[in-house]
């Protein structure tokens, strides 16, 4: 397999960084860094391997992570709202996307609560997914967060549409874009 072959030596990377790691885990049970090693073996799973471990060593890093302030407990639980996200497992997504969008100094705050809209939205919970996608949204104008306000306005319309209001779409774009008529057409259709 030609794809294959470009990747050989990036797999070898990671199964040599998951056997140092197996190691450092089996050496040192008791190391106080033990978390930050399961952290680094999940992103590696769920970025280079196909091992399936990434969901079993984010929870193991959270629950030894105890301080929930920690920014390794943080990151891990938006790693793992993240891959339940992905997976399509919206339910287990939702509680860690909750946790995370509480830490109101991430950066990615408006990311989070737009996947978390989505979230919401899957699991037809709508009057939550218009909350937090508006969320993302608003948050999109502080300079402090990355703006994501082009596909918080490319999707917001559908949502509106799927709870059954497409009128408060209208009227949200119709208040909050100076030209909405790139977006109306596109939630006309969809109604």
């Amino acid at each position: 397999n030609i794809k294959e072959s470009f990747f050989a030596e990036t797999r070898e990377y990671y199964n040599f960084t998951k056997e140092f790691g197996y190691k450092l885990i089996k050496n040192y049970p008791q190391a106080n860094r033990r978390a930050e090693v399961l952290y680094a073996l999940a992103l590696n799973s769920r970025d280079y391997g196909r091992d399936n471990i990434t969901e079993r060593y984010l929870l193991e890093t959270i629950s030894l992570v105890q301080d929930p302030h920690a920014s390794l407990r943080h990151h891990a639980e938006t790693a793992l709202a993240d891959f339940y996200y992905n997976e399509k497992r919206f339910p287990e997504a939702v509680t860690y996307y909750e946790r995370v969008i509480k830490k109101t100094e991430d950066e990615w705050l408006t990311k989070h609560y737009f996947n978390l809209s989505w979230c919401y939205l899957k699991s037809r919970e709508f009057d939550k997914a218009i909350k937090a996608i508006r969320e993302s949204y608003t948050l999109s104008s502080d300079e402090t967060y990355v703006n994501i306000k082009d596909q918080v306005l490319d999707n917001i319309g559908s949502f509106y549409v799927y709870a059954g209001r497409p009128l408060e779409g209208l009227e949200f774009y119709l208040k909050n874009e100076k030209d909405p008529i790139p977006y109306l057409m596109p939630m006309a259709q969809k109604t």
